[in-house]
């Protein structure tokens, strides 16, 4: 046998074996730590409002203060759906107006807040999620 024969023969067999034995990542294949998508009220110290916890949360964008705030989780989506995030307080559906939320909540009640942003975390919440969702679970 020649020896670039045998090359390619080891070649080959070392890219099958290495194809057969890598395996493909589970979910929609995004690396997305859940730790960096949300703050517990223990991580936030002299909480001021609402619109502070979420500036402390990676990947949402928050322009301006207060209830005039305008929250974002995901870029643009289309033209005809809103940009706004679904917002979800213990566990039940609330709508996709902050302002509504920012002046309901009391922000010494709240025990944590979770942002979900891609797919296979907002699937649950179907095309509502399509902007994102922010999950607030306030204290008992």
């Amino acid at each position: 046998m020649k020896f670039s024969h045998l090359v390619a023969v080891l070649c080959f067999t070392a890219f099958f074996t290495g194809c057969i034995s890598n395996q493909r990542p589970q979910g929609d294949g995004l690396v997305n730590d859940p730790k960096s998508n949300s703050i517990s009220s223990e991580e936030v110290k002299n909480p001021v409002d609402l619109t502070g916890y979420l500036q402390r949360i990676s990947g949402v964008s928050v322009t301006g203060s207060g209830q005039g705030a305008r929250i974002r989780v995901r870029g643009p989506i289309s033209f005809s759906a809103g940009q706004d995030p679904l917002f979800v307080v213990n566990g039940t559906k609330r709508g996709f107006d902050y302002i509504s939320i920012y002046n309901d909540i009391n922000v010494r009640d709240v025990s944590s807040v979770r942002v979900l942003k891609n797919a296979s975390e907002t699937a649950r919440y179907g095309t509502q999620g399509a902007a994102g969702v922010i999950e607030i679970t306030l204290k008992n």
